[in-house]
């Protein structure tokens, strides 16, 4: 507190003591606010929620609500001194004693850069018709992050390591992958993301078809997709490219002898544009042309010719997005696949798609997908229809428990209308947090594949496991 001095020093003999009792006052001060920025609900061939590497992807929102960045209070200027000489005001009251500014920290630099690693632990049973074992797993992975203003960009590893109780050890799978977002402005932006893979499937596993195989191939898939966009008024336009390259190595059989994979390698480079039109806040209409080219390496065994094609296809659909909780999409169109040789005839069919998305709250999330598609055809067949069903959903119980399943089934038939495979799985999990750092594992999954003229034509698999996971 400041003691209060008469300037008429010389009417003054002594000291006069004050006592001022300060008034105390708090202020309590609180808003909302919140927008909802949907230009375009599931631009390119999304399902309802914003896929990678689009800005508003639920995965790199995430992010930046994982670690948001604080902000200080700027410091108050420092006055500047009085001239000499000038003159004092006296006050003709007492002001209230302002409180104290509360301490502020220094400002703390962060890095636009994050990295994480950590590391997976997993005992997994498996079950299956004609055997049961016990698979060790190890995953480690690591990921580097960018948050910019107007750059987000996204590099993830993962490798896989299985040890089998009565096998050597091998890599399942080792995967890179990376995903890029920019801003231009406010109406245009760019995306590319891309992702190499290394695989090699259990010969005894459900996802492995010939009998009597020792190991099974190695398996190289790589891709990379680009997009642009631009808004005009209520209107998006999105153009894409992709490019793929799968390569599959020979299969080793018991006996010795190995099968040539080579005419499932391919090259694939695709193109499109997309165009949609918001007609409402809430629904918004599109239509897309897109066209691939397929290059196989060698040709198909059953056919004694190469099934290099172009794959034309056009389709249209409505979107909708209700305050970002319910989120769909329905689209219909028309595919083709023109093959280069003329004694392969062109495939062509109804291609049907179409999505819902739920997301309540923070901690709910449901997603219902459906999907067609012609596809390279195997055996005698040039091509077959491709139909694919999912169902995923994940529920945060409390902070330390959550829940989560998945159940998918697939479809394939020859053009010619032949049944060729049927394929179910279905799983449910829990995560259990130990602490900031670490959780326990559990999982159970059940599949079951029928394929028309494989050997034997129906397997099915239980697996069970569970481990720790540590993250930093």
């Amino acid at each position: 507190m400041n003691a209060q001095t008469n300037q008429i020093q010389t009417l003054l003999i002594a000291v006069v003591a004050a006592l001022v009792i300060g008034f105390a006052f708090g202020a309590y001060a609180q808003g909302d606010g919140s927008r909802t920025n949907n230009p375009d609900l599931l631009r390119g061939s999304y399902g309802p929620f914003c896929e990678r590497p689009m800005l508003c992807h639920p995965e790199i929102q995430a992010r930046a609500l994982e670690q948001p960045l604080r902000t200080h209070a700027a410091p108050a200027p420092v006055a500047a001194p009085e001239p000499a000489g000038a003159d004092v005001a006296v006050p003709v009251a007492y002001e209230p004693i302002q409180p104290a500014p509360e301490y502020q920290p220094p400002p703390v630099s962060h890095s636009p850069w994050q990295f994480r690693y950590g590391v997976s632990l997993r005992g997994r049973f498996v079950i299956s018709e004609d055997n049961e074992r016990f698979d060790l797993i190890a995953t480690p992975r690591a990921s580097w992050i960018y948050e910019g203003s107007r750059t987000q960009v996204g590099i993830n590893s993962e490798v896989s390591v299985v040890a089998p109780g009565d096998n050597d050890a091998r890599i399942e799978e080792a995967r890179m992958s990376f995903d890029v977002a920019h801003r231009l402005d406010s109406f245009t932006g760019l995306s590319a993301e891309g992702a190499l893979a290394i695989r090699q499937n259990d010969p005894r596993g459900l996802d492995f078809a010939p009998s009597g195989a020792m190991t099974a191939p190695l398996e190289f898939a790589g891709e990379v997709n680009t997009r642009a966009s631009h808004q005009f008024g209520r209107a998006v336009a999105t153009f894409s490219t992709g490019l793929a390259r799968s390569y599959k190595d020979e299969t080793l059989l018991n006996d010795g002898s190995v099968i040539d994979n080579s005419a499932d390698s391919s090259t694939r480079v695709s193109a499109g544009l997309r165009l949609s039109q918001e007609i409402s806040p809430i629904i918004s209409i599109f239509g897309q042309a897109d066209v691939a080219r397929e290059a196989f390496d060698t040709a198909a065994p059953g056919l004694g010719v190469k099934q290099d094609s172009w794959l034309p296809r056009l389709r249209g659909g409505i979107s909708g997005n209700w305050n970002d909780v319910v989120t769909t999409e329905a689209s219909l169109g028309y595919g083709w696949r023109v093959f280069d040789v003329d004694t392969l005839e062109t495939a062509h069919s109804i291609l049907y798609g179409a999505a819902l998305g739920w997301r309540p709250n923070g901690t709910t999330q449901l997603r219902l997908a459906f999907d067609s598609a012609i596809g390279a055809g195997g055996g005698g067949n040039a091509a077959r229809l491709d139909y694919d069903l999912t169902l995923e959903g994940s529920y945060r119980v409390n902070s330390w428990l959550a829940l989560r399943a998945s159940t998918a089934a697939g479809w394939q038939y020859d053009m010619d209308g032949n049944w060729g495979e049927t394929r179910l799985t279905a799983g449910i999990g829990s995560d259990i947090m130990l602490g900031r750092h670490s959780s326990l594992n559990f999982d159970y999954a059940y599949g079951v594949r029928e394929r028309a003229n494989a050997d034997p034509a129906t397997r099915e698999e239980h697996r069970i496991s569970g481990g720790v996971t540590l993250q930093y």
